[in-house]
């Protein structure tokens, strides 16, 4: 893929769409609320969480002149089953309706190194979002969206080794495919660690270095 000439900087950032309508503006936004953020806070929380990245990703929905609205009641059908559940996201942006799920793919530098193995994180984690847009879709006009965001960790002993963590984790989310590329990294990000209780009970630090984004627009037949 001609874009993967971007991993040899994470300063370039790529915003593509394979097909259908732009949505450049929305993760230009994105990267730039990322940025303000980390810019902004001397001791950043952890906004490596789905909640918090799917928030981030509606407010540059509002920040592009779109509507968002996170966490909405919709009916859903999983196999043979139908009931209420809810919508990680629905937006309006460019005159198209969009119902959204997220997924979240935490890429800890000391469990998946290599972008083959991001790669293969990621497309499960995408894989599974597609499915349950599908569960809304049925039900629920609109432009089906599976987000991936996937959260770059690493031990902050190991700064030194981050930009070319950094450039394995965009090169995995690329490899992984779908039709909506985007990430940031923040240079104040490195100089930020957040401790995390691993099942050990053991806390570690890690350096949330800066995230990166894939989306597949999904499509179904809809049910009355």
């Amino acid at each position: 893929m001609e874009e993967l000439e971007a991993r040899a900087s994470t300063k370039d950032r790529l915003y593509s769409l394979q097909h259908g309508p732009s949505l450049k503006p929305v993760l230009k936004e994105w990267t730039s609320l990322v940025n303000e953020y980390m810019a902004c806070q001397r001791r950043p929380h952890r906004w490596n969480t789905e909640k918090t990245e799917v928030g981030l990703f509606a407010s540059a929905i509002w920040r592009s002149g779109g509507t968002a609205l996170e966490q909405l009641s919709a009916r859903k059908t999983q196999g043979s089953r139908t009931g209420t559940g809810r919508e990680d996201l629905w937006f309006h942006y460019d005159k198209k309706d969009y119902i959204v799920e997220a997924n979240v793919a935490w890429i800890q530098d000391t469990l998946l190194r290599s972008p083959e193995k991001i790669e293969a994180a990621v497309r499960a984690r995408l894989a599974q979002a597609s499915v349950d847009v599908r569960s809304s879709l049925r039900h629920n006009a609109g432009t089906g969206l599976a987000l991936v965001f996937a959260p770059c960790l690493f031990e902050h002993e190991r700064v030194a080794g981050a930009e070319a963590f950094a450039r394995n984790s965009i090169e995995g989310t690329m490899l992984a495919g779908g039709d909506v590329h985007a990430w940031a990294f923040p240079d104040e990000a490195l100089g930020h660690t957040i401790p995390i209780v691993g099942q050990n009970g053991v806390e570690v630090h890690y350096i949330h270095a800066g995230t990166a984004l894939v989306g597949s627009l999904v499509d179904v037949e809809r049910r009355r």
